[in-house]
């Protein structure tokens, strides 16, 4: 898992002293981890551009934000520093190659960011690092804390399903090695 969702506690300065719920970090510091995470989206392709139906799908099952986004929602990032994002390796690697086309960034105010660069890639271990195009102003990048040990609190930051960034509090559960080579 990307090493970063697990080291939130840390990532904004003044946010380590925090040790109970989420609920107890100041406004500013919510804003600064929301304004520091951004969705990863696909524009969706002109509808009957690729695919063709017989009859209508039920689109009235679909959650109406996901039916009237033209964007695709596969995932969080996070920016690392000037013009450095980072998310989850698989989070790109969904996005490689697909018929919605390459991943790119959105803000919370819907402004969308184009990938310019891949910086560095892990599969195995699950994270990539980018730059985009055109850099948002007044993103101050979050800092990376000490790895916590099992039973810290943590903050876990995202943005679920494409519903906006949330901000939960949790612990640390598991050191536990990864499965092929016990790293």
């Amino acid at each position: 898992m990307l090493r970063l969702a697990l080291t939130l506690l840390g990532l904004v300065p003044g946010i380590a002293t925090y040790s109970s719920a989420a609920a107890s970090l100041d406004n500013s510091a919510q804003q600064r981890i929301r304004a520091a995470t951004f969705e990863v989206v696909q524009l969706k392709p002109e509808e009957g551009a690729i695919i063709t139906y017989d009859r209508p799908p039920p689109m009235e099952l679909v959650p109406y934000q996901e039916r009237m986004d033209k964007y695709r929602f596969v995932g969080t990032a996070f920016a690392i520093g000037a013009n450095r994002y980072a998310s989850a390796g698989y989070v790109f690697a969904l996005g490689m190659g697909s018929r919605y086309g390459p991943p790119a960034l959105r803000d919370a105010s819907g402004n969308v960011y184009e990938i310019d660069r891949i910086w560095k890639y892990s599969d195995r271990e699950d994270f990539v690092v980018f730059s985009i195009r055109t850099e948002p102003k007044d993103v101050q990048p979050l800092e990376l804390g000490p790895t916590p040990a099992v039973n810290d609190a943590v903050l876990a930051v995202g943005n679920a399903l494409g519903q906006g960034v949330v901000v939960r509090d949790g612990a640390s559960t598991s050191d536990t090695p990864e499965e092929q080579s016990g790293q």
